[in-house]
């Protein structure tokens, strides 16, 4: 997702790179000190902020909240989290009262707790006897 910001090549390219890591779940990413006045010019702007590297002639660079929201959309949520929350909620189906399989044995009044929850987290939660 582009910007309406009238940015160079350099730190379109740097801004998507950062916007596609941050995808992957990384906070911030490595760029040679070559591409160090594309990404101040971002710093002043206010879409990175960038700190110097161990290694020699490397910079890490991180988008700020501005950059995310610009790059990344302001309602994005990366999708390990989006999965975690969906196993934290439980499957229709068992809230329902109809989580049964006849092949396996699951349902809501089944002898053994393992085959009385079709979601993992919810079968945890009931073991442990943790809150929602």
């Amino acid at each position: 997702m582009s910007t309406d910001r009238a940015l160079t090549p350099t730190q379109d390219l740097v801004m998507e790179v950062l916007a596609a890591r941050a995808r992957l779940g990384e906070t911030e990413w490595s760029f040679a000190t070559r591409n160090l006045g594309a990404i101040t010019a971002l710093s002043k702007v206010g879409l990175v902020t960038w700190r110097s590297h161990v290694i020699a002639g490397h910079v890490y660079v991180a988008l700020t909240e501005t950059g995310r929201a610009e790059y990344l959309g302001s309602t994005y949520v990366p999708p390990i989290l989006e999965r975690i929350e969906a196993l934290r909620r439980p499957c229709d189906t068992f809230t329902r009262g109809s989580c049964r399989d006849d092949h396996s044995g699951r349902h809501p009044g089944a002898r053994f707790k393992a085959d009385a929850y079709c979601d993992p987290c919810e079968l945890a939660r009931a073991i442990d006897g943790t809150p929602r």
